[in-house]
């Protein structure tokens, strides 16, 4: 089983979305939806409480804010082998779980990320993206919005994410490289 964990801080307006992109993808197989919340003081938690009809397992937790403290607790409480951390604005093609589930399988591979796109058209952001997929293609270090997926034992026997204010997802990439490789897929996010 893939656990979808997602930290959210004040997501109205982003989180139905996502929601409703989950809920689509009954055919990628076993899943989980673990959403963390550091302290919402929008609709964020109502909007969440709202969508009834999830397909899948979905868990609503409360943290301390802080990314890497939100990850942390969604991943304590993930029932699945495999953990995919996924940001509330980042959505995941079809077909991507099954791809996360067949690299893993390598034993050599013990987690990745996916090539990441913004649907904005604004030549900017086209140029941020090619900057950053050609560093992640490069250097194995994967940003949170790349979809960061990890083998569960792995995560854990490198302590999880570091609680510190920003890129911690930079650090748990340069941790988890000292266990095995990271796959960096085509497959846009």
């Amino acid at each position: 089983m893939i656990s979808i964990i997602t930290p959210v801080l004040n997501e109205e307006g982003y989180v139905k979305p996502f929601l409703f992109h989950l809920n689509d993808l009954e055919e990628e197989g076993d899943l989980e939806l673990i959403l963390v919340d550091g302290g919402s003081t929008d609709s964020t938690i109502d909007e969440i409480q709202e969508f009834a009809n999830f397909k899948h397992r979905l868990e609503l937790l409360d943290a301390r804010k802080g990314r890497g403290n939100q990850m942390n607790k969604g991943a304590e409480k993930a029932r699945g082998d495999i953990l995919l951390f996924l940001h509330v604005d980042s959505l995941i093609n079809r077909g991507s779980l099954k791809i996360i589930e067949k690299e893993l399988e390598d034993e050599a591979i013990i987690g990745g990320g996916f090539k990441q796109r913004f649907n904005d058209p604004d030549l900017f952001f086209k140029l941020v993206s090619f900057l950053g997929n050609f560093r992640t293609r490069s250097t194995g270090i994967f940003y949170g919005d790349y979809g960061f997926f990890i083998k569960k034992e792995i995560f854990e026997k490198i302590g999880g994410y570091d609680d510190i204010p920003f890129l911690e997802d930079v650090e748990i990439c340069r941790k988890a490289k000292r266990f095995g490789k990271l796959y960096y897929s085509a497959s846009i996010i």
